[in-house]
């Protein structure tokens, strides 16, 4: 059995199989590998069976795949923290930017608003991303009248 195709699939018990996300596919636990090298062993040819050096390097792969997975989540993390972070600085300046259809807006950052996934300021009733971002103007407290 070859173990990326048990990766790729999931076999409930009514046997039917139904493919996962990418991310799901990502994501193995010890337990779950220990069901695959199982499954693999129960299913091999006992004439030719599995080396130790081919099982050694599968049990490598798939922790290098987890860690991986882990690394990337971490940063998609930061990232999202950094964004907000940068936003929050920007509320009372003045950007210009464009909104998620593409129209150009200008105007003092009132709020930011978080969504699950993204970060948007919210500029004179209009939503930008953060990363529609095309400038900055550095804060001028009004003029007191005398």
């Amino acid at each position: 059995m070859d173990p990326t195709s048990a990766m790729s699939s999931v076999t409930r018990s009514d046997g039917a199989t139904h493919l996962q996300s990418e991310s799901a596919r990502a994501t193995i636990s010890r337990g779950e590998f220990l069901k695959i090298l199982v499954a693999e062993l129960s299913y091999q040819d006992p004439m030719e069976p599995m080396s130790n050096s081919d099982m050694a390097g599968q049990m490598a792969q798939i922790e290098s795949l987890r860690a991986s997975s882990e690394l990337s989540e971490g940063f998609a993390t930061l990232l999202r923290s950094q964004d907000v972070a940068a936003a929050g600085t920007l509320i009372g300046r003045r950007i210009t930017g464009t909104n998620a259809a593409g129209e150009p807006v200008e105007g003092l950052v009132e709020r930011v608003k978080i969504d699950r996934n993204s970060v948007n300021l919210v500029v004179d009733g209009f939503t930008v991303p953060i990363g529609n971002v095309l400038g900055i103007e550095p804060y001028v407290p009004p003029a007191e009248e005398q």
